[in-house]
């Protein structure tokens, strides 16, 4: 992270608000809970297996070279989303 995130990031936490893995500023405590319920609602084994399956298809896929624009942006939207429901899990865990 650059100074300039770094002191940015200072200036919202003392306003009382953090950037989320989404992009969203939002209220500090609206996104511990988030990252609450993430932890929560994936902690079971069958929960585990569903985000399982939804890294299969998405962070461990990959297009061939004929993959059209439209496909490679549609795949990284859907790898984002993932990637934010396992950074918000990470988080939530280690705040519990």
């Amino acid at each position: 992270m650059s100074v300039t995130n770094r002191v940015a990031e200072k200036i919202r936490l003392a306003q009382g608000k953090r950037m989320g893995p989404d992009g969203i500023l939002r209220p500090v405590e609206n996104e511990d809970e988030l990252d609450r319920l993430a932890a929560a609602t994936f902690k079971e084994a069958q929960a585990q297996k569903f985000l399982n399956y939804l890294k299969s298809i998405t962070l461990n896929n990959t297009l061939g070279p004929g993959a059209s624009n439209e496909e490679l942006r549609h795949l990284e939207g859907q790898r984002n989303l993932v990637a934010i429901i396992e950074r918000r899990i990470e988080h939530g865990r280690r705040k519990s």
